[in-house]
Protein backbone atom coordinates (compact mmCIF):
# COMPACT_ATOMS: atom_id res chain seq x y z
CA UNK A 1 0.00 0.00 0.00
CA UNK A 2 1.00 3.78 -0.55
CA UNK A 3 0.25 5.86 2.62
CA UNK A 4 1.05 9.42 2.71
CA UNK A 5 1.16 11.03 6.46
CA UNK A 6 0.54 14.32 7.41
CA UNK A 7 3.77 16.18 7.94
CA UNK A 8 2.25 17.94 11.27
CA UNK A 9 1.80 14.90 13.41
CA UNK A 10 2.80 11.45 11.26
CA UNK A 11 -1.19 10.86 11.25
CA UNK A 12 -1.79 9.06 8.40
CA UNK A 13 -4.54 10.96 5.63
CA UNK A 14 -4.36 9.08 2.76
CA UNK A 15 -3.88 5.64 1.65
CA UNK A 16 -3.67 3.73 -1.24
CA UNK A 17 -4.63 -0.02 -1.66
CA UNK A 18 -2.15 -1.37 -3.71
CA UNK A 19 -4.12 -4.96 -3.48
CA UNK A 20 -7.25 -4.05 -5.21
CA UNK A 21 -9.43 -6.17 -2.86
CA UNK A 22 -12.32 -3.50 -1.48
CA UNK A 23 -13.83 -6.52 0.39
CA UNK A 24 -10.95 -5.56 3.25
CA UNK A 25 -9.51 -2.14 2.32
CA UNK A 26 -10.92 1.00 0.21
CA UNK A 27 -8.58 1.66 -3.00
CA UNK A 28 -8.10 4.88 -2.01
CA UNK A 29 -8.94 6.03 1.64
CA UNK A 30 -8.97 9.36 3.13
CA UNK A 31 -9.36 9.97 6.94
CA UNK A 32 -10.92 13.26 7.44
CA UNK A 33 -12.78 15.83 5.53
CA UNK A 34 -11.65 15.65 1.84
CA UNK A 35 -11.61 17.64 -1.45
CA UNK A 36 -10.93 16.68 -4.46
CA UNK A 37 -10.10 19.37 -7.24
CA UNK A 38 -9.00 20.00 -11.05
CA UNK A 39 -7.62 23.06 -12.40
CA UNK A 40 -9.75 22.28 -15.79
CA UNK A 41 -11.71 18.86 -16.82
CA UNK A 42 -12.01 15.60 -14.43
CA UNK A 43 -12.73 12.50 -15.89
CA UNK A 44 -13.92 9.12 -13.95
CA UNK A 45 -14.14 6.01 -16.24
CA UNK A 46 -15.61 2.17 -15.47
CA UNK A 47 -15.25 -0.96 -17.26
CA UNK A 48 -12.26 0.84 -18.94
CA UNK A 49 -11.33 -2.53 -20.69
CA UNK A 50 -15.35 -2.77 -22.13
CA UNK A 51 -15.58 -6.24 -20.01
CA UNK A 52 -18.64 -5.43 -18.65
CA UNK A 53 -22.23 -3.97 -18.61
CA UNK A 54 -23.50 -4.03 -15.33
CA UNK A 55 -20.75 -1.62 -13.63
CA UNK A 56 -21.62 0.88 -11.25
CA UNK A 57 -20.62 4.33 -9.81
CA UNK A 58 -21.66 4.60 -6.00
CA UNK A 59 -21.86 6.43 -3.41
CA UNK A 60 -22.13 5.64 0.29
CA UNK A 61 -22.70 6.47 3.84
CA UNK A 62 -21.66 4.82 7.24
CA UNK A 63 -19.70 2.73 5.74
CA UNK A 64 -15.98 1.71 6.78
CA UNK A 65 -12.63 0.55 4.67
CA UNK A 66 -14.02 -2.48 3.09
CA UNK A 67 -17.29 -2.56 0.86
CA UNK A 68 -19.83 -1.43 3.60
CA UNK A 69 -22.44 0.93 4.37
CA UNK A 70 -25.48 2.35 2.42
CA UNK A 71 -26.18 3.63 -0.85
CA UNK A 72 -26.77 6.77 -0.74
CA UNK A 73 -26.99 7.11 -5.22
CA UNK A 74 -25.62 4.66 -8.16
CA UNK A 75 -24.73 6.15 -11.59
CA UNK A 76 -24.72 2.82 -13.65
CA UNK A 77 -22.77 2.33 -16.33
CA UNK A 78 -26.38 2.25 -18.86
CA UNK A 79 -26.37 6.32 -17.53
CA UNK A 80 -29.10 5.55 -15.14
CA UNK A 81 -28.52 7.06 -12.07
CA UNK A 82 -30.95 6.50 -9.04
CA UNK A 83 -31.00 7.87 -5.73
CA UNK A 84 -32.21 5.84 -3.10
CA UNK A 85 -31.73 3.30 -5.34
CA UNK A 86 -29.51 0.93 -6.86
CA UNK A 87 -30.82 -0.39 -9.49
CA UNK A 88 -32.54 2.61 -11.56
CA UNK A 89 -34.65 1.51 -14.73
CA UNK A 90 -34.66 5.17 -16.21
CA UNK A 91 -31.90 8.18 -16.54
CA UNK A 92 -33.46 9.54 -13.21
CA UNK A 93 -34.84 7.12 -10.74
CA UNK A 94 -35.83 8.47 -6.99
CA UNK A 95 -37.36 6.33 -4.38
CA UNK A 96 -38.80 9.16 -2.08
CA UNK A 97 -40.03 12.84 -3.05
CA UNK A 98 -38.23 15.22 -5.28
CA UNK A 99 -38.26 18.97 -3.94
CA UNK A 100 -37.92 21.72 -6.55
CA UNK A 101 -38.50 25.52 -6.18
CA UNK A 102 -41.08 26.21 -8.73
CA UNK A 103 -41.33 23.50 -10.85
CA UNK A 104 -40.58 21.16 -13.26
CA UNK A 105 -40.33 21.79 -17.35
CA UNK A 106 -39.64 19.36 -20.82
CA UNK A 107 -36.92 19.20 -22.16
CA UNK A 108 -36.83 20.68 -25.58
CA UNK A 109 -40.36 22.08 -24.36
CA UNK A 110 -40.33 24.27 -22.42
CA UNK A 111 -43.73 25.53 -22.87
CA UNK A 112 -44.61 22.04 -21.26
CA UNK A 113 -43.96 22.59 -17.36
CA UNK A 114 -45.93 21.36 -14.01
CA UNK A 115 -45.36 24.51 -12.00
CA UNK A 116 -46.09 25.09 -8.24
CA UNK A 117 -46.91 27.45 -6.12
CA UNK A 118 -47.85 28.01 -2.73
CA UNK A 119 -50.14 25.31 -1.78
CA UNK A 120 -51.14 25.14 -5.55
CA UNK A 121 -50.29 23.11 -8.48
CA UNK A 122 -50.42 23.86 -12.62
CA UNK A 123 -50.45 21.72 -15.21
CA UNK A 124 -49.20 23.91 -18.14
CA UNK A 125 -48.87 23.29 -22.37
CA UNK A 126 -48.21 25.85 -25.33
CA UNK A 127 -47.22 28.61 -22.64
CA UNK A 128 -51.03 28.29 -21.38
CA UNK A 129 -52.45 26.71 -17.77
CA UNK A 130 -54.41 24.05 -18.83
CA UNK A 131 -55.17 22.57 -15.24
CA UNK A 132 -54.67 24.09 -12.03
CA UNK A 133 -55.36 22.47 -8.37
CA UNK A 134 -56.24 25.07 -5.71
CA UNK A 135 -54.86 24.99 -1.67
CA UNK A 136 -59.08 23.86 -1.05
CA UNK A 137 -58.43 20.89 -3.59
CA UNK A 138 -60.60 21.90 -6.32
CA UNK A 139 -59.67 21.38 -9.75
CA UNK A 140 -60.17 23.89 -12.76
CA UNK A 141 -59.74 22.55 -16.22
CA UNK A 142 -59.82 26.04 -18.64
CA UNK A 143 -59.18 28.15 -15.49
CA UNK A 144 -57.24 29.01 -12.27
CA UNK A 145 -60.31 29.70 -10.21
CA UNK A 146 -62.40 26.95 -10.16
CA UNK A 147 -65.26 27.69 -7.72
CA UNK A 148 -66.22 24.09 -6.90
CA UNK A 149 -64.76 20.55 -6.72
CA UNK A 150 -64.30 20.16 -10.20
CA UNK A 151 -64.74 23.50 -12.77
CA UNK A 152 -64.86 22.98 -16.27
CA UNK A 153 -64.47 26.51 -18.46
CA UNK A 154 -64.46 25.46 -22.51
CA UNK A 155 -64.24 28.88 -23.10
CA UNK A 156 -66.39 31.17 -25.59
CA UNK A 157 -65.90 29.66 -28.15
CA UNK A 158 -66.58 25.59 -26.88
CA UNK A 159 -70.41 24.34 -26.41
CA UNK A 160 -69.32 20.98 -24.89
CA UNK A 161 -66.35 21.47 -22.68
CA UNK A 162 -67.27 18.11 -20.90
CA UNK A 163 -67.28 14.92 -22.89
CA UNK A 164 -68.56 11.74 -21.43
CA UNK A 165 -67.35 8.81 -23.70
CA UNK A 166 -67.93 5.00 -23.41
CA UNK A 167 -65.96 3.11 -26.04
CA UNK A 168 -68.20 0.38 -27.38
CA UNK A 169 -70.19 -1.02 -30.05
CA UNK A 170 -73.24 -1.32 -28.17
CA UNK A 171 -76.74 -2.01 -29.06
CA UNK A 172 -80.37 -0.98 -27.74
CA UNK A 173 -80.42 0.91 -24.64
CA UNK A 174 -76.10 1.25 -23.67
CA UNK A 175 -75.91 4.47 -22.66
CA UNK A 176 -73.05 6.66 -20.58
CA UNK A 177 -74.28 9.08 -18.47
CA UNK A 178 -73.89 10.61 -14.88
CA UNK A 179 -74.88 9.27 -11.58
CA UNK A 180 -75.58 10.91 -8.53
CA UNK A 181 -73.93 9.38 -5.03
CA UNK A 182 -74.38 10.62 -1.74
CA UNK A 183 -74.24 9.30 2.31
CA UNK A 184 -77.56 8.42 5.04
CA UNK A 185 -78.18 9.06 8.10
CA UNK A 186 -75.98 6.21 9.25
CA UNK A 187 -72.70 6.85 7.33
CA UNK A 188 -71.54 10.42 5.24
CA UNK A 189 -69.28 7.86 2.69
CA UNK A 190 -72.30 5.56 2.06
CA UNK A 191 -72.03 6.14 -1.38
CA UNK A 192 -75.85 5.68 -2.04
CA UNK A 193 -77.26 6.22 -6.05
CA UNK A 194 -79.67 8.93 -5.61
CA UNK A 195 -80.70 9.90 -9.36
CA UNK A 196 -79.26 9.36 -13.16
CA UNK A 197 -78.59 11.17 -16.23
CA UNK A 198 -77.99 8.73 -19.33
CA UNK A 199 -77.65 9.13 -23.07
CA UNK A 200 -78.63 5.87 -24.47
CA UNK A 201 -79.17 4.23 -28.08
CA UNK A 202 -82.37 3.97 -28.88
CA UNK A 203 -83.38 0.77 -30.41
CA UNK A 204 -81.71 -2.01 -32.34
CA UNK A 205 -80.22 0.29 -34.62
CA UNK A 206 -79.77 2.96 -33.10
CA UNK A 207 -75.75 2.49 -33.02
CA UNK A 208 -76.26 2.40 -37.11
CA UNK A 209 -72.71 4.39 -37.79
CA UNK A 210 -74.23 7.42 -39.93
CA UNK A 211 -77.54 7.05 -38.27
CA UNK A 212 -77.17 7.15 -34.86
CA UNK A 213 -80.65 7.42 -32.43
CA UNK A 214 -79.92 8.35 -29.16
CA UNK A 215 -82.55 9.08 -26.06
CA UNK A 216 -82.31 10.64 -22.74
CA UNK A 217 -82.95 8.50 -19.31
CA UNK A 218 -83.85 10.29 -16.11
CA UNK A 219 -83.58 7.91 -12.72
CA UNK A 220 -84.45 8.77 -9.49
CA UNK A 221 -84.35 6.57 -5.94
CA UNK A 222 -87.05 5.40 -4.04
CA UNK A 223 -86.10 3.33 -0.78
CA UNK A 224 -82.90 2.48 -2.29
CA UNK A 225 -83.76 1.20 -5.51
CA UNK A 226 -83.32 3.45 -9.08
CA UNK A 227 -86.07 3.76 -11.81
CA UNK A 228 -86.70 5.32 -14.27
CA UNK A 229 -88.35 8.50 -14.16
CA UNK A 230 -88.78 10.00 -17.41
CA UNK A 231 -87.42 9.69 -20.51
CA UNK A 232 -86.68 11.58 -24.09
CA UNK A 233 -87.22 9.83 -27.17
CA UNK A 234 -84.98 10.10 -30.52
CA UNK A 235 -88.44 11.40 -32.00
CA UNK A 236 -89.00 14.08 -29.16
CA UNK A 237 -91.52 12.29 -27.42
CA UNK A 238 -91.37 12.48 -23.89
CA UNK A 239 -92.61 9.87 -21.46
CA UNK A 240 -93.23 10.15 -17.79
CA UNK A 241 -93.82 7.25 -15.76
CA UNK A 242 -93.31 5.44 -19.11
CA UNK A 243 -90.53 4.13 -21.70
CA UNK A 244 -92.81 4.39 -24.60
Amino acid sequence: DIVVRRQSDNTQGIRLNAENNVGTHADILFHESAMIAAGNDMYFAIDSDGTTSDAFFQWKKDGDQSDTGSALMTLTEAGNLGIATTSPAFPLEVDGFISTASGIVHMGDTNNTISFGTDTQSFNTAGSTRMHITSAGNVGIGTTSPSSNLHVNGGSGEAFPLILERPTTGGANFGVGLEFTMGDADSATAGHVYGRILACMDGASGNANGSEDGYLRFDTSLNGSETEAMRILSSGNVGIGTSS
